[in-house]
């Protein structure tokens, strides 16, 4: 058994790290770099009790441990703690202690270890992983990393929010490619393809279903690199939902103004030019006829000009409605279509307006929800050529996350072109749709988390089903 004496002193005072003992809750040794390291002679330690130099926030650690050491429990022996240097400030260090055997029984050895270095490194690394959290973010964004040979794929938090997935568990490619729309997986598969036997990178934008049920549009880009654990391919994806629904906005818009404008106005123009040459060759005996021919022209340009007037309003309201679209929350969706009802069959006397409403409540924007019933109950009566024009708008609760409202005319049914594009999310220029009403309904669904489908109705007309979230 060794005395306070026969301590290897010239060995302990050699090492750069602080070092103490311990025995009975007095400090009976300090060398020298502890002594540095505190910022006191190591007259002024010895002496003292344990707890001297401890920050006072791990006092009653450091006590409870070393009660349990000297009772020759087995408690950790490597754990961070702070000391009060002599100046007043705070020195993290990592303690390493031991029980040792000494004249007068068992005591502790203390090896103090300065991390300062450690937690500047480790506060950089905690700030840069803060600051790809938050980029990732605000780009509603991430990084995914798959190897090739395990075929597990890893994804960054901000990816794993993208696609509603827990942080936890082990994904495969497969199970991601799943996500992807299946008219669109051809596309990813052969990127995938090409990147692993050309090394090409590659830059995909596809349609994908979430894991909480959500289509999104999404930009992936990756690239395949022989890493020392073996082949791997990383990238990054980016929800570009909303600079999809943009550019789609611009397109339609575009063609609106090209087309129907251009047309609708070049209509105007032309009927213009023939009242005019009519009224300039009127003669007495053909003035009552003549007369009859420009009150039908005239009346053909104020229903032109009204059709136009009205496609200025309907988009002026959509831009409204975006603008101030207002957070989403719980909305009453029988209080909101027993109103619409109410003041659609004040508007359209001759229409059958009926709602049939559960008590359900949609989760999203209320503004969005209400002018997306209203275009779709519009459209079902303004295009319908039924002598006895119907509309019905039923609700249903589907689960506990979706809520269906279906809306069913007995008009002439959505042309198939129309129902095409919509369900593609595209137009080309050798398919488009004839208005902008439909795609009104549809930008302000997905705006809201939810899917629209057109389907015909029996014996006749159009069924519009709009799935959006629960409020429950």
């Amino acid at each position: 058994m060794l005395t306070t004496e026969q301590l290897p002193k010239h060995i302990l005072d050699q090492t750069r790290d602080g070092i103490r003992i311990v025995q009975d809750c007095e400090i009976i040794y300090a060398n020298d770099s502890f002594a540095e390291m505190a910022g006191y002679d190591k007259a002024e330690i010895v002496g003292q009790p344990s707890d001297f130099l401890i920050a006072s926030e791990h006092v009653d650690q450091i006590r409870e441990l070393h009660t349990a050491r000297m009772a020759g429990e087995d408690p950790p022996e490597t754990y961070e703690v702070a000391l009060t240097t002599n100046g007043g400030s705070t020195l993290p260090v990592e303690l390493s202690v031991s029980r040792i055997q000494i004249e007068g029984g068992p005591a502790s050895l203390s090896i103090f270890r300065d991390i300062t270095e450690r937690k500047r490194r480790e506060r950089e690394l905690q700030n840069k992983r803060e600051n790809l959290r938050r980029t990732e973010e605000l780009g509603n964004m991430g990084g995914w990393v798959w190897n090739v040979e395990s075929d597990a794929i890893e994804f960054t938090d901000g990816l794993n929010h993208v696609l509603g997935l827990s942080n936890d568990g082990e994904f495969t490619l497969e199970a991601a490619i799943e996500m992807v729309d299946a008219d669109h997986r051809q596309d990813i598969d052969r990127a995938i393809e090409q990147c692993l036997e050309n090394e090409r990178p590659f830059d995909q934008t596809v349609r994908l279903v979430t894991r909480e049920g959500n289509q999104i549009w999404a930009e992936i880009l990756g690239e395949c690199a022989e890493e020392p654990d073996g082949l791997k391919m990383r990238g990054v994806m980016r929800d570009v939902t909303h600079l999809r629904e943009r550019e789609q906005r611009l397109k339609v818009l575009n063609r609106v103004l090209r087309h129907n404008l251009r047309n609708d106005l070049n209509n105007v123009v032309g009927r213009s030019q023939m009242i005019d040459e009519q009224l300039s060759d009127i003669h007495s005996s053909a003035a009552e006829k003549r007369a009859q021919s420009i009150k039908t022209h005239f009346a053909k340009i104020r229903t032109t000009l009204c059709d136009l007037l009205s496609l200025a309003e309907k988009t002026r309201r959509f831009g409204s409605v975006i603008e101030t679209i207002g957070t989403r929350r719980h909305t009453d969706l029988k209080q909101m279509l027993t109103e619409i009802g109410s003041a659609y069959r004040t508007e359209y006397p001759d229409a059958d307006i009926r709602i049939h409403a559960d008590r359900v409540d949609a989760y999203g924007y209320p503004a969005a929800i209400k002018m997306t019933v209203k275009e779709l109950l519009e459209n079902a009566i303004t295009h319908n050529d039924s002598e006895d024009p119907a509309v019905t708008i039923t609700t249903e609760q589907i689960g506990d996350s979706v809520v269906r409202i279906e809306i069913r005319d007995n008009g002439p049914g959505i042309p198939e072109t129309e129902k095409t594009v919509l369900e593609s999310g595209e137009e080309t220029p050798l398919e488009h749709g004839s208005g902008i009403g439909l795609w009104l309904a549809n930008w302000l669904v997905l705006r809201n988390k939810g899917t629209i489908h057109i389907s015909e109705n029996e014996p006749r007309g159009t069924v519009v089903t709009v799935e959006l979230p629960a409020g429950s």
